[in-house]
């Protein structure tokens, strides 16, 4: 890792976290609407990053989120699952040329549709454990899935637009 690659990993962390406490926190759309844009953070580290690593900085931003959230630790463990399920989610997704370790996750690399699937799935593991989490349970069965499909189709759009401006 290049101090380069670090200080520009840092400077995204930085923009996303103002962009969902400051915009995005509030924003609850008839209650069932909440995207979570920080993710794009996670969803966008090269493709052979250190996996030990990985887990633990998943666990530390979810952490940071809990902070000004409120949310007791449901952030972090869905970080934390979301960070665990992405190498299989990209052996799922993989290309037919295999990844170039250096590459980070892109639309430019393996095109809009690989991120747009890779994304989703990530997104959407991430947003049924969030929310299963904060029910805390089964209660509320068809308002939770609503709340888990809408805010997935929300923060999935957010995380492409986002990853076609960070070109």
């Amino acid at each position: 890792m290049t101090s380069k690659f670090l200080i520009q990993k840092l400077g995204q962390f930085l923009l996303l976290f103002v962009l969902q406490v400051v915009l995005l926190k509030n924003l609850l759309v008839l209650g069932w609407f909440n995207p979570q844009l920080y993710i794009v953070f996670l969803l966008l580290f090269p493709v052979k990053f250190n996996r030990s690593a990985f887990l633990f900085m998943a666990f530390l931003v979810g952490l940071i989120f809990d902070f000004f959230y409120h949310s007791l630790g449901m952030h972090a463990l869905s970080c934390l699952v979301l960070a665990f399920a992405r190498p299989y989610v990209l052996d799922l997704v993989e290309p037919i040329d295999g990844y170039d370790s250096q590459y980070l996750p892109s639309s430019e690399k393996y095109g809009l549709l690989w991120f747009v699937k890779y994304a989703f799935l990530l997104v959407l593991i991430f947003h049924i454990c969030l929310f299963f989490l904060e029910k805390g349970g089964l209660s509320e069965l068809y308002f939770t899935l609503l709340k888990i499909v809408a805010s997935s189709l929300a923060s999935l759009m957010m995380c492409v637009v986002f990853r076609i401006f960070l070109k």
